[in-house]
């Protein structure tokens, strides 16, 4: 007899199935090492263009800035060496900061006992937010112990380059940033 032949749909089917198969492993021979590719690129890239974390790191020495005050004096971030200095970068909007100043002035007698001075700076226009007025949040919400005062641009970029709404750090009396 003859060879055996398929019939009907089943076969044909199948036949398909084969076919759209073997198209499918062609069209992944060619996009494999594209994809790949890609994928490598962008690694690369991302690795090359990595900035710091936050700004500083635990263990770097506190860059100098200089910022302003509330009363509107100039001042540099050198004049707090020689103390233990709680920095605390802050946004005006932040109901966080908000909730975070209010905790910080509940301890505020132990930091001082402990000589630890608080600096509370609000990030360069707020980051560009509208919020309430920093005299006024920080008596609302801090201790009116608390130097308070506006960072410069270049000093937002150096410790909160990744525009977080709250950023702390405790800098040691030689300078280094100890968390």
């Amino acid at each position: 007899m003859g060879s055996k032949r398929y019939s009907g749909s089943g076969g044909k089917r199948e036949a398909q199935k084969r076919v759209k198969a073997r198209e499918s492993g062609r069209r992944w021979k060619v996009y494999a090492p594209i994809l790949t590719s890609l994928v490598v690129i962008g690694l690369v890239l991302a690795l090359i263009h990595r900035g710091p974390s936050v700004g500083v790191a635990v263990g770097d020495v506190a860059p100098n800035s200089q910022f302003t005050l509330l009363n509107g004096t100039t001042t540099q971030l050198y004049n707090f060496k020689g103390h233990y200095l709680l920095l605390y970068f802050i946004t005006t909007w932040c109901d966080g900061c908000a909730e975070g100043l209010n905790q910080l002035s509940s301890y505020y007698p132990m930091l001082q006992a402990r000589g630890v001075q608080v600096l509370v700076l609000e990030s360069y226009n707020d980051l560009g937010y509208p919020g309430m007025e920093l005299g006024k949040f920080v008596k609302q919400f801090g201790n009116s112990n608390f130097t308070a005062g506006y960072a410069s641009y270049d000093m937002t970029l150096k410790y909160n380059s990744k525009a977080y709404p709250d950023v702390y750090y405790l800098i040691s009396p030689d300078g280094k940033v100890i968390y």
